[in-house]
């Protein structure tokens, strides 16, 4: 399998999460968003493929110093499946995983009902950044539809006593 990267995965990152990471700058977005600071990743056609065996070899190596993994781009959730065999082989070795995405929660859940793949990522991205936010957000129980508000989602509903689902 191929993931198509934006250029050479950089192993010496101290701005893209903690500590010193690699980061893997994907090819590909939708967003557009206004001020991207990387609008030459926004095309799907640019870039260059790179086998993602030579990746996690990549990875490894650097593994004895850096401190984890961050999957930027581009979207990475544009190559799911690539950056779930990625994020996986992380875990295995564990190597913490970060990604940065343009999706909102409620856009990625929306997403995954189409491409499964989503959601694996999603479970091997450490943290639980996906349930924490820097301000108050609302969050919604996917089981009952309860609502609270605040910067993390409960582990629990206090309602139907739902666990915290992706």
């Amino acid at each position: 399998m191929e993931i198509r990267l934006a250029s050479d995965i950089q192993t010496d990152s101290i701005v893209d999460g903690e500590g010193i990471r690699c980061v893997l700058w994907t090819q590909g977005c939708i967003h557009n968003c206004k001020g991207c600071h990387n609008p030459h990743t926004h095309s799907f056609s640019e870039g260059h493929l790179v086998d993602i065996e030579e990746i996690k070899q990549q990875i490894l190596e650097a593994s004895s110093y850096h401190d984890g993994i961050t999957f930027s781009g581009g979207d990475p959730m544009c190559q799911a499946s690539q950056c779930l065999e990625i994020a996986k082989f992380c875990k295995e070795n564990e190597i913490n995983v970060w990604c940065y995405t343009g999706y909102t929660y409620e856009e990625l859940i929306t997403r995954s009902k189409t491409n499964k793949k989503i959601l694996e990522l999603l479970k091997n991205i450490d943290d639980k950044l996906v349930f924490s936010s820097d301000g108050d957000a609302i969050w919604v129980c996917r089981n009952c539809g309860h609502v609270v508000v605040g910067k993390n989602a409960p582990e629990v509903c206090p309602i139907c006593n739902h666990p915290q689902a992706y």
